[in-house]
């Protein structure tokens, strides 16, 4: 029997900049009951055809389940 897993992952962003835009960023894990939320920093850069786009984000358990922080990181090459 195979168990499948939900975690998803919400972020707001402000665009200050395509290279800087800071926010918030959600990340659940409901069969665990884990909530966690907190800062984030994202951004891109598009050089030519290519595109390198980043996220970064520290969030904190905000229930008993979830650990007390976390550092989540996301990098992303695209190239067309």
């Amino acid at each position: 029997d195979r168990q499948y897993e939900f975690r998803t992952n919400y972020g707001l962003t402000w665009l200050w900049r395509p290279t800087l835009a800071p926010g918030v960023q959600l990340y659940l894990r409901p069969a665990q009951n884990i909530y966690q939320a907190g800062p984030a920093l994202s951004g891109e850069w598009v050089m030519g055809g290519t595109e390198l786009e980043y996220s970064l984000a520290v969030v904190l358990g905000v229930n008993q389940h979830a650990p007390d922080r976390a550092l989540i990181m996301d990098l992303e090459y695209e190239f067309f």
